[in-house]
């Protein structure tokens, strides 16, 4: 909610984790957008998979961790 406000201090204290992979993903997707352009292909490359399997890992263990210390 407090991005469809532009509050983006407030979206952050809400989950940080997002605004720290935002960049990776937006070299993942910009990447795979320009390979499709140029040669149709869209299987994902080795390092974009593993990038993306990092990120899902990332944002479970974020989830844990802040509503554990929330008990």
């Amino acid at each position: 909610m407090a991005l469809i406000r532009l509050d983006f201090y407030g979206a952050f204290k809400a989950n940080s984790a997002i605004f720290c992979l935002i960049p990776l993903w937006t070299i993942v997707f910009g990447v795979q957008a320009v390979r499709y352009v140029r040669y149709g292909s869209k299987k994902l490359k080795g390092w974009q998979d593993l990038s993306l399997y990092f990120s899902a890992v990332v944002l479970v263990a974020y989830g844990v961790i802040r509503n554990i210390s929330m008990l």
